[in-house]
This record gives structure tokens, C-alpha cells and sequence, in this order.
């Protein structure tokens, strides 16, 4: 069994720890804030270092296929998958800058279809089989830098195509426009933040204050204040002055010592006055009158009731 200060301490270290949970869930989220803000073209922006966590838009029209994908599961059952695509993006109206290689994440089976036919017509593009590009399409995601192993896939696909450490350097840019983060998303993060932070405080002020009111208890027992002991007498009057007029049981209102409630009482009292009559009147069943004296005779055995003898079997 534990004792109740571990009890207390556990609680407080759980309302912490899931405060900390919070932070490091919004930390580790604080990019997709990116989709509340305003919306910046990259492809004219490509010769400016645009920040992490801004939300962007490119328009894409060449791509070299997805070279990772991320299975998302529930209880072993796949539950969706995230696709990244090596995309080229470059200025139309910036001759003079390259271009430039970055990963798209793209969420949706519409978005992967799109994506697969633009790679189909950039690589006809390349091997001479079509004279252009596929129509652009215009994606709008959060900028992210490249997790390591999501870096190292697309390093390794830019090898696969003939591109050296030198080329990579010059042409490639290791972030990530991820198109899974909108609104919803973020809210939700934001939600859920607030959540596991309000959890926590709660779960610490519940467990102070009943720690702070079993102590204060404790206390006022300590001191002689128990409801029990010095609390108000419920026998005594409203002001608990011992005033003894409303107690039932001390006045006058209590019937068994009113007389003229009390039928003991009453006889007690006929007794006391020496109502003769009423108790002769009681006492003589028989029809006699025994007002006379009474007295032994020494000859029959019987009794002499107002001078007359009476015997044994009441005869005169």
C-alpha cells in the first residue's frame, strides 16, 4: 500500500509530465503554425532563403517520381500513406538561376496521380520522345527541413540519376514542402497541445488543494475545533446561551409533568387532598358502607361494622 505523500508527489509528477508532453508536442508541431500565415510563391522566391515554417505555394511541371513513402498504421492496419516526390522547381522570369531539386510530401491519392504523370512526361521529355513539359500544377504546403532519413533517400535518388556530391551541393536544397499540413491540421496540433497543458495544471491544483485541505483538517482538529466537541448544542437556544425555556423536556410544556395532562398525577393530587369519598367510593365493590369501625370479636371470629356483627359469610 502506498502512503499518501507518494500518492501526492505521483500526481503532481503526472499533472508535470503531461505539461511536458504538450510543449514538446507544440515544439515538435510548431512549423505547421506556418499554415496560418501568408502564402509566399517559391518558385519566384528561389534566390531568397525562405524561412522554415512559411507557408508556400510552388507550381511544378517536372518531377523525377516519389523516392520514399511513409506507411501510416492503427493497431497493425494501414491507415494512410505519405509520398515524397523529387520535384524541380525554377523561375520562368529568372533565366540566369538554375534550377533547383526539393522534395514535395503530398498526402492525397489525387496528388500522387498528378505527380506520377508529370514525372511520366518529364522523362519523355528528357529522352526526346515529347517536345514539353506537362501543364503545371500548383501545389501549397508548409516549408520543412528534411528529417535525416528522409534526406538520405533523396540523396541516394539523386545519385541513382547521375548526380555527384558537387552536383547535389549546387542544385539541391534539403527542405521539404509538405502539403499535409492545412488549417485543420494545425488547429488540431494546437488542440491537442492545450489539452495534455490543461490535463496537467489540473491534475496538480486538484492535488494541492486536497493535500492543503486534509492539512487544514488535521490542524483544526489539532486545535480543539471539532463540530462535534464546541459546535453549537442543538439543545440549547438558537443563540447557545443554555437558555433552558426551549428545552422540552426542563419547562413546562412537557405533558407528563402537567397535570392536567398527567391521569397519574391527578390521582397523585386526590390522593394528597384526602379525598376520602372518591377512594371509598373506589374500595367499597361490595355495596357496604365502610365509614364505621373495625373491630375482632372473640367469639364467632367475625366483625362488627357500625356496632352490628357480621360474620364470616357476611350475614348480620
Amino acid at each position: 500500500m502506498k502512503r499518501k505523500s507518494e500518492s501526492t508527489v505521483g500526481s503532481i509528477l503526472g499533472g508535470a509530465f503531461l505539461i511536458l508532453i504538450g510543449i514538446v508536442w507544440m515544439i515538435t508541431h510548431i512549423t505547421d503554425m506556418g499554415a496560418f500565415g501568408k502564402t509566399i510563391d517559391l518558385n519566384s522566391n528561389l534566390r531568397n532563403d525562405t524561412k522554415v515554417g512559411t507557408r508556400v505555394s510552388v507550381s511544378v511541371d517536372a518531377d523525377f517520381g516519389c523516392f520514399a513513402t511513409l506507411e501510416h498504421r492503427t493497431n497493425g492496419i494501414k491507415t494512410g500513406e505519405d509520398a515524397y516526390y523529387l520535384v524541380c522547381l525554377y523561375d520562368e522570369n529568372d533565366p540566369e538561376m538554375s534550377d533547383v531539386y526539393m522534395s514535395l510530401k503530398v498526402k492525397k491519392k489525387a496528388d500522387k496521380e498528378t505527380l506520377d504523370s508529370i514525372c511520366d512526361a518529364t522523362f519523355e521529355y528528357l529522352n526526346g520522345t515529347s517536345q514539353k513539359l506537362a501543364n503545371p500544377v500548383i501545389f501549397e504546403g508548409v516549408l520543412k527541413e528534411m528529417e535525416s532519413q528522409e534526406k538520405s533517400y533523396f540523396k541516394s535518388w539523386m545519385s541513382d540519376m547521375g548526380a555527384d556530391e558537387s552536383d547535389m551541393e549546387q542544385y539541391c536544397r534539403y527542405f521539404t514542402i509538405d502539403t499535409t499540413v492545412t488549417k485543420g491540421t494545425a488547429i488540431f496540433d494546437i488542440c491537442i497541445m492545450l489539452l495534455l497543458i490543461a490535463i496537467g495544471v489540473g491534475v496538480i491544483i486538484s492535488t494541492i488543494k486536497a493535500k492543503n485541505k486534509k492539512n487544514q483538517l488535521v490542524q483544526a482538529m489539532a486545535d480543539g475545533a471539532n463540530p462535534y466537541i464546541n459546535g453549537p448544542n442543538p439543545y440549547a437556544n438558537a443563540s447557545n446561551q443554555g437558555d433552558t425555556n426551549v428545552n422540552p423536556y426542563v419547562d413546562n410544556t412537557n405533558p407528563y409533568m402537567n397535570s392536567d395532562f398527567n391521569p397519574y398525577n391527578a390521582s397523585a393530587q386526590a390522593e394528597e387532598t384526602g379525598d376520602k369519598a372518591q377512594n371509598s367510593d373506589m374500595i367499597s365493590t361490595s355495596g357496604y358502607n365502610l365509614t364505621g369501625d373495625i373491630s375482632n370479636t372473640e367469639s364467632s371470629g367475625g366483625y362488627t361494622l357500625n356496632g352490628e356483627k357480621v360474620d364470616n359469610n357476611n350475614n348480620f
